[in-house]
């Protein structure tokens, strides 16, 4: 499995783990253009500090991989990284490269 994989299950299983917490018609969607953080994102501050916790808790569970997506740089940044679905997976992936 490419880092990349293991970074598109980590998003995945976090955003699966985060709708069981939400109604029906607040579900994230899993395509790669759904925008979670700004203006017209689907996360609110609350929900984007346990979406957070979901991915490190994934990343431990899943591949052994500790991670923190949270660091202080990250966050001053932070349209740049958790935007989209897919920038978020860019994201993972590229620390995942940095811990293998």
């Amino acid at each position: 499995m490419t880092n990349r994989e293991k970074a598109n299950q980590i998003v995945t299983e976090a955003i699966q783990a985060q709708n069981m917490m939400l109604s029906e018609d607040m579900q994230i969607s899993l395509d790669p253009s759904t925008h979670l953080t700004g203006d017209s994102g689907v996360l609110d501050s609350l929900g984007f500090v346990t979406f957070i916790v979901n991915l490190e808790e994934q990343a431990s569970t899943l591949f052994s991989i500790d991670i923190s997506v949270s660091d202080a740089a990250v966050m001053d940044d932070m349209d740049k990284y958790f935007e989209t679905i897919g920038n978020l997976t860019e994201y993972i992936t590229n620390l995942i490269d940095k811990v293998s």
